[in-house]
């Protein structure tokens, strides 16, 4: 069983004008994402390297898709899943945002895994649209805009 003192989440953002993305990387500490999905779906024991890849994809885009959401302009978006990577303790999950212009306004509610662990921190950045923006979300502050123009 692992323990650790912190527990964090790190969402980055990046606007990619070549492209008109925003190309969302979500990272989380592997272990207690299968915490998280094992609570979510009242299974005993979730673990990526035991499910099949399409199992995951769904358990995983519901879990997340219910407890990040994000508004660009004021407008709810639904990310484009691209996948995900398992990298040793850390899963990364990676997704795409079409954007016809360039956003002017971020608004975000972040409530990863607070469900899970009371001392939770999900940090998210939001790059290429001006000077970097973040913010911190916790369990009791789970709304925010990050960025606004």
């Amino acid at each position: 069983m692992f323990l650790h003192s912190f527990y964090v989440s790190l969402l980055t953002l990046q606007y990619r004008a070549d492209h008109n993305s925003l190309e969302y990387t979500l990272k989380l500490v592997a272990h207690d994402t299968e915490k998280a999905l094992s609570l979510a779906t009242g299974s005993k024991r979730f673990s990526f390297e035991k499910q099949t890849s399409s199992v995951n994809d769904s358990l995983l885009l519901q879990y997340i898709n219910t407890r990040c959401l994000i508004e660009i302009d004021g407008q709810p978006i639904h990310p484009v899943f691209i996948g995900y990577e398992l990298d040793n303790e850390e899963l990364y999950v990676f997704q795409e945002i079409p954007v016809a212009t360039k956003p002017k306004s971020v608004s975000i509610y972040n409530a990863l895994l607070v469900e899970v662990f009371d001392r939770q921190i999900n940090e998210v950045i939001v790059k290429g649209l001006g000077p970097d923006a973040g913010k911190v979300f916790t369990r009791e502050l789970r709304y925010q805009q990050v960025l606004s123009k």
